[in-house]
């Protein structure tokens, strides 16, 4: 995907592990700030208005390169669930062998629990279901 997204919409590209952790602690950051406060109303929940700023959205590619204890994605895996309501979109792509034991990794479980969608364009159905309702 490099060089895939025009620079004007690149907040940013981490290469290796450190780099990887210095950008989603940044995100993190951010992200926290963008966490309603408790006396936000209705009406800024369904508007969405108690923050501003871009969408940002993570693509992580060659995923199974980074998944594990040591994954630099992890610190966002409290941010899933309130995505939509802070602006925060994850891509994940990955090789399909393996993914059955992979989708155990936290960060997917994490994704799976919020309810993201799957989407499998080609693998082994040996695998099993790799994401709720895809074989």
């Amino acid at each position: 995907l490099l060089g895939f997204i025009p620079p004007d919409f690149l907040g940013d590209y981490a290469g290796t592990r450190k780099a990887a952790e210095i950008l989603v602690e940044a995100i993190r950051r951010e992200l926290e700030r963008r966490l309603p406060p408790p006396d936000v109303t209705v009406e800024q929940l369904r508007d969405r208005s108690w923050w501003n700023g871009p969408e940002i959205y993570v693509v992580a590619d060659d995923f199974e390169m980074i998944e594990g204890n040591s994954n630099p994605l992890r610190p966002l895996i409290p941010y899933l669930a309130q995505a939509a309501d802070i602006g925060l979109h994850v891509i994940v792509a990955r090789r399909s062998a393996g993914v059955g034991r992979a989708s155990y990794e936290a960060f997917l479980q994490a994704m799976k629990e919020a309810g993201a969608n799957g989407l499998l364009l080609s693998g082994e159905r040996q695998e099993g279901q790799i994401w709720p309702g895809v074989y």
